[in-house]
């Protein structure tokens, strides 16, 4: 099925004053026809450098804040926020614990209970071997 055609009038409006002059009138400049090459320079230059500087600043920004959020952490990771803080709580103790307990050569620790894993020190280790190997002979 097709639809009749059909042309919308065209309306146009009165020329304005710029389209009306008479030979004896000096012919209007066209609009926006010249262009002042220096002013198109400056103002390209300055949105270029205000540009540039924007990204430097949140660059410089960005690094400042990574590296003072890096340093919190290393330096003081209890003071972690978030959910992150719960996770990295235990974590963090049981490992201060085993390095509190390897560096003192103190009793063994227990690094995974449920497992039934124990840390102690080197030099522990080696003297149970020892004495282990010790009995074994002397029970010959």
């Amino acid at each position: 099925m097709s639809h009749p055609t059909a042309h919308t009038p065209e309306e146009h409006e009165l020329p304005d004053q710029w389209h009306s002059h008479t030979v004896e009138d000096h012919p209007q400049q066209a609009h926006g026809e010249s262009l002042d090459g220096m002013k198109v320079f400056i103002v390209s230059l300055v949105g270029y450098l205000l540009t540039v500087a924007c990204i430097v600043v949140v660059a410089v920004y960005f690094i400042s804040y990574k590296n003072n959020d890096q340093i919190q952490f290393e330096e003081y990771p209890e003071r972690s926020i978030g959910d992150s803080a719960a996770i990295q709580k235990p974590a963090l103790d049981q490992r201060a614990n085993i390095l509190t307990g390897l560096a003192s050569n103190a009793s063994p620790i227990w690094t995974d209970p449920e497992a039934g894993k124990v840390s102690i020190a080197i030099e522990a280790a080696e003297r149970k071997v020892i004495e282990a190997y010790s009995k074994r002979s002397g029970d010959r």
